[in-house]
């Protein structure tokens, strides 16, 4: 497997964390667990097979996004795949999607289904001699083009990164002059999850992160917030679906690149 990370040009940088490249041959189906982001999935061969919770497994679509998660997904190349993936920042999304994002949550779906022409366009830029202009272009075009409106969001923007640094929810909302309602509200629609489960994603990422990098799970824990270890390792089941050592056991080379740190 071969996976690489780029980041975006300066302009771009308010919305998107990273474009990522991923080339594999044919696998098994595996878990992506949840990191606080969504995504925008271009496949340039085969697209990757899914494994629903009924256990019915399906090819995905050729362009698609992923909703915000709260737990597990699986997904894996059952063939040869060649793959560009947009990773926006936690409040990143929104602006581009312009519709509220906790309709998305813990779904993966066509984006032709959501805006064929925005489809379109992503997939005729990955497929470019230079997908990161390209892709970056057509990105710009949306987000600063007609009907964009970039300043609606900031209050989400601000609150991701207060509450990203640990502080409690109404803190947030003092912070930024609005009531803990009203911070709910614009964070479920802007971000796709609320102020507190984002809060739990963005530490359990944390976690994640200390103990894929050879942290002791009590250090790790203390230093992704938790007060101790079985707090943690409650918040890892819930949204990786197992124990750490059952998940790490596994091996899930696509999720271990994945995930990361930063909002």
């Amino acid at each position: 497997m071969h996976y690489a990370e780029l980041p975006p040009p300066r302009a771009l940088a308010p919305w998107v964390r990273c474009f990522w490249f991923l080339r594999t041959g044919p696998g098994a189906v595996e878990p992506i667990v949840p990191d606080g982001r969504m995504e925008i999935v271009l496949h340039r061969a085969q697209p990757f097979s899914q494994r629903d919770d009924d256990g019915r497994v399906r090819r995905q679509a050729a362009v698609l996004v992923s909703g915000q998660l709260t737990g597990p997904i699986h997904v894996g190349p059952l063939e040869a795949s060649d793959v560009v993936g947009i990773r926006f920042r936690t409040a990143g999304a929104r602006d581009l999607l312009r519709s509220p994002l906790d309709e998305l949550t813990n779904r993966i779906e066509p984006l032709g289904d959501l805006d064929p022409r925005l489809a379109e366009a992503l997939a005729a830029a990955a497929r470019a001699d230079d997908p990161v202009h390209a892709l970056s272009a057509a990105l710009l075009d949306r987000l600063t083009g007609p009907g964009s409106r970039p300043a609606r969001h900031a209050l989400s923007h601000a609150a991701v990164d207060l509450l990203s640094a640990g502080h409690s929810v109404a803190r947030v909302a003092r912070r930024l002059g609005c009531s803990e309602r009203t911070l709910e509200r614009r964070l479920t629609a802007d971000v796709g999850l609320g102020p507190k489960t984002l809060q739990r994603v963005i530490r359990f990422r944390r976690y994640y992160g200390l103990l894929q990098d050879g942290v002791g799970g009590s250090g790790a824990a203390l230093g992704a917030g938790y007060y101790d270890q079985s707090h943690a390792n409650r918040d890892f089941r819930a949204f990786a679906g197992t124990s750490p050592r059952e998940h790490f056991g596994d091996g899930p080379p696509m999720a271990a690149a994945f995930l990361s740190d930063s909002s």
